[in-house]
């Protein structure tokens, strides 16, 4: 059957893009790559894995449809850390501003169906193999 050409909403925007046109993006590559060519220099000074799809989550346009797409990390990482100052410092003079989008990451965050813990390093009902 014909579904629904609707897609959810998991655009993610470029942090460092923060004058004139907000530059979005419709996938996390693209935004990396985007950073790779246009920002090197702000690149030298981030954590290894700012870009990730789950440290994404930070950078996205709507929290709640990219998490259930994407999931994110709870932990306060360093890469966390440095993408929520990226967009206080993004959402500053803007219409959405840093209380607005922190609301919507709180939301998002608590959220009870998202995916947000690792899976297990096992199935607890799977038998063990031994050799």
């Amino acid at each position: 059957m014909f579904q629904s050409s609707k897609v959810p909403d998991d655009d993610v925007l470029c942090p460092f893009c923060v004058s004139g046109k907000t530059r979005e993006f419709k996938k996390v590559g693209d935004l990396r790559h985007h950073v790779k060519t246009k920002h090197p220099i702000e690149m030298e000074h981030a954590p290894k894995g700012l870009f990730s799809t789950k440290t994404c989550f930070y950078f996205s346009i709507n929290p709640l449809e990219y998490s259930k797409l994407h999931g994110m990390d709870k932990e306060m990482s360093p890469e966390v850390q440095y993408a929520r100052y990226l967009m206080a410092k993004w959402s500053t003079g803007r219409s959405l501003g840093i209380k607005e989008r922190t609301g919507k990451w709180e939301e998002a965050l608590n959220k009870p169906s998202c995916t947000t813990q690792r899976p297990a390093l096992y199935d607890s009902q799977r038998p063990v193999m031994h050799d």
